[in-house]
């Protein structure tokens, strides 16, 4: 844990030295410049009533130039067990799930969206998994380095439907190429 603070105070102070939220002169468009291809991993902290620990975010998809809508592959989870494993909790809850994601202020807000499987694993002996229907959302609040990628802090939820509810929201920070 004391790691992973060091690591979130680290990407901040980084990000918020660079000054590149800027006009870019040639364009004329501010910072970050979205467009074609689009890749996050994300790493940080997550907590439900059924799973606490290690959060981890990957999307790969693309992003339309002219709307800003970036549709993507998601996989997301908290992994709990070895981490903060609630008693009788899942070792770990997630998805691979259809995203869809979209700016909503000054270009560095994006509001995200996500639809598709959820599941749990229990592993015990081996990965036993589990499938339902898993939904997400959440909002990344991007820190630009370059003009096409920067660090991205995120605040995202997750519920699995397999049958039983599972839930939880999560802290992340990591690289997004817009």
């Amino acid at each position: 844990m004391r790691v992973l603070c060091h690591y979130l105070l680290l990407c901040v102070i980084v990000a918020s030295t660079t000054g590149l939220a800027a006009q870019d002169e040639a364009q004329g468009e501010k910072y970050p410049v979205r467009g074609g291809f689009h890749f996050q991993l994300q790493l940080g902290w997550g907590y439900g009533p059924t799973s606490g620990g290690l959060f981890h975010n990957m999307e790969i998809g693309g992003t339309l130039r002219k709307s800003k809508t970036t549709i993507a592959l998601d996989h997301t989870f908290i992994q709990s067990k070895g981490f903060a494993m609630p008693a009788g909790g899942e070792h770990l809850v997630g998805g691979w799930m259809l995203m869809v994601k979209q700016p909503v202020w000054n270009n560095r807000l994006v509001a995200k969206g996500a639809a598709g499987l959820g599941g749990i694993h229990d592993q015990t002996d081996g990965i036993k998994a589990t499938a339902g229907v898993g939904i997400s959302y959440g909002l990344d609040y991007d820190l630009p380095l370059f003009q096409t990628s920067g660090i991205t802090l995120s605040l995202q939820f997750l519920h699995a439907f397999i049958p039983r509810h599972h839930f939880w929201g999560a802290l992340g920070v990591g690289y997004t190429f817009f």
